[in-house]
């Protein structure tokens, strides 16, 4: 008899959990059938630029800089920042207005930053290494043509925060390097010619005003 009621205990005992299951079951899948299912990710949520990516020729590209960002201060009259990284090419922390776009016809950069006038207006001068084409070694007495455009390396330093967080922290070997290039003195490094740009052999020849053939302008 004690055997007969232990039986019907334990099968009541699973009936009741097997119930108790499905009711659960049942209310979990009626609460997320109610949940709004997003069947696609429109164009603009994908990327950071926040636009179609089927009609490109609808997007009007962002200006050279927003002006509600762009330094604000005359050349001579700004804060720099400090370098990225050692060597890297320095922020441009005054105003552009009237100096961009760089054309094939006009570089306002020049008129400042060219060596034998940058000391003068205490503006940062361009490196040696602006001088040389490494495509063939010659030293040039004039500023190579392929770091003619000037923004295709400096940008406007701007006072905003990232799109993406990153942890980078650059290391500089010589404090000096957080405010002035010393890539003349390193650019050989990791190379079987050795030495400096300006020491080595391989760029000793002398100033030349030839341009290679099919060399870009």
């Amino acid at each position: 008899m004690v055997k007969k009621i232990k039986t019907i205990v334990a099968l009541a005992t699973i009936g009741g959990a097997i119930f108790l299951t499905e009711v659960f079951t049942d209310k979990v899948v009626a609460k997320e059938q109610k949940k709004p299912v997003k069947s696609e990710i429109a164009p603009e949520d994908i990327g950071l630029r926040q636009a179609p990516v089927e009609e490109e020729e609808k997007t009007a590209p962002p200006p050279i800089i927003d002006p509600e960002y762009a330094p604000k201060p005359p050349p001579g009259a700004s804060k720099k920042y400090k370098r990225a990284y050692e060597n890297a090419p320095p922020q441009i922390p005054h105003s552009t207005e009237g100096l961009l776009p760089i054309t094939k016809e006009n570089n306002a950069c020049l008129g400042c930053h060219m060596p034998e006038v940058a000391k003068t207006v205490k503006a940062t001068p361009i490196p040696p290494t602006h001088f040389i084409n490494f495509r063939t070694g010659e030293k040039l007495n004039h500023l190579y043509q392929g770091r003619y455009n000037c923004t295709q390396c400096h940008a406007p330093q701007l006072d905003v925060q990232p799109l993406v967080k990153n942890k980078f922290n650059p290391e500089y070997r010589d404090p000096k390097a957080k405010e002035k290039s010393k890539l003349i003195e390193n650019i050989m490094e990791g190379t079987d010619l050795g030495g400096t740009a300006i020491e080595n052999e391989k760029f000793s020849g002398p100033p030349s005003d030839k341009v290679p053939e099919g060399e870009h302008h």
